[in-house]
């Protein structure tokens, strides 16, 4: 299952669109924050999905603006989004957080360049917290979201709200742990 491949075949199960429209849709619903799609993937996604026969395109000529390719979904893409649709959401997958690879072998760091980079980590968290507040707020004013827009902004603040927590803990723990670094995972 492609990521890219969902998000296109789901924003063209709404509606038309062409590749500039799409990024903008990503842009407006702030999916940049859980989806982390380029331009350049965009472009070839559709491409591919076309060749795929998942989407069809026909060229949209106005004076206002360059030619351009406007994509639908086809009924197989409707197909194909059901089926990714659901294995996203049933597929457990253990994600990889490169932090933890790293936290892993904390005990071979000297403490006080250990506690700096755990509390620089903690001051990003925290501000990460403020910009999913403001995405929340955007949402609830815009109010042309699905609920489920809203679910995953939830989702995000609960992942944030939880490091957070780990994150003091774990600092407390490194800082009250003497002598370093023995006896740390004990």
């Amino acid at each position: 299952m492609s990521k890219v491949d969902l998000v296109l075949l789901g924003l063209l199960s709404e509606q038309p669109r062409h590749g500039y429209d799409i990024k903008q849709e990503i842009t407006r619903r702030n999916m940049e924050n859980w989806v982390g799609i380029t331009a350049p993937a965009i472009y070839k996604g559709l491409a591919r999905l076309e060749a795929k026969k998942d989407l069809s395109a026909h060229s949209e000529t106005s004076s206002a603006h360059p030619d351009r390719t406007v994509y639908s979904i086809t009924e197989q893409g409707r197909e194909t989004i059901q089926r990714i649709l659901h294995q996203s959401i049933s597929e457990l997958v253990h994600p990889f957080f490169p932090m933890l690879m790293g936290y892993g072998f904390a005990h071979l760091s000297d403490k006080p360049t250990l506690v700096e980079s755990l509390s620089t980590r903690l001051e990003r968290i925290t501000a990460t917290r403020k910009e999913v507040e403001d995405i929340h707020k955007h949402f609830d004013e815009a109010e042309c979201f699905p609920e489920t827009a809203m679910d995953i902004v939830q989702y995000y603040a609960d992942l944030v709200e939880m490091e957070i927590k780990w994150l003091t803990r774990i600092l407390a723990k490194i800082e009250g742990t003497e002598p370093w670094p023995e006896g740390v995972f004990r």
